[in-house]
């Protein structure tokens, strides 16, 4: 269990350090960070896993040019074969907001701690979409 926290850990330092140079990232450091997001999505541990849905979602909104077909691959894998409902729900919004970036701008994707409101928000905004083609 200790591993699994130190794993979430890093990978979060990880990225929040990436950040700060966001401007400046280079390719290589771009492609260590997919595949730490990529191999957290594919953790044994729902709450690794979970917690890896919201640090993909961060990682677009961070670096929404960066080929992350392998995330986006992950997230299909979540989705399709999570025994947990909550898990593959979270993993399917995670995976429409990356393919369909042009429909959530409005959704703001900051902190670690509003993870439930950004999913709600992409819901909402897809529950908008469908009764609006509807008429």
């Amino acid at each position: 269990m200790k591993s699994i926290k130190n794993l979430i850990m890093l990978s979060l330092v990880l990225l929040f350090s990436l950040n700060l140079n966001a401007q400046s990232i280079n390719k290589k450091s771009l492609s260590e960070l997919t595949k730490i997001v990529t191999q957290n999505l594919k953790s044994s541990s729902e709450g690794v896993a979970e917690s890896s849905i919201f640090v993909s979602l961060q990682f677009k909104n961070r670096y929404p040019k960066a080929d992350n077909k392998i995330i986006v691959d992950a997230l299909n894998d979540l989705a399709s074969n999570s025994n947990n409902a909550k898990i593959s729900y979270k993993a399917q919004l995670a995976k429409i907001y990356f393919e369909n970036p042009e429909l959530f701008k409005d959704v703001k994707v900051n902190t670690i701690f509003d993870d439930q409101k950004v999913f709600e928000q992409i819901s909402e905004k897809l529950n908008s979409v469908v009764l609006a083609s509807e008429f």
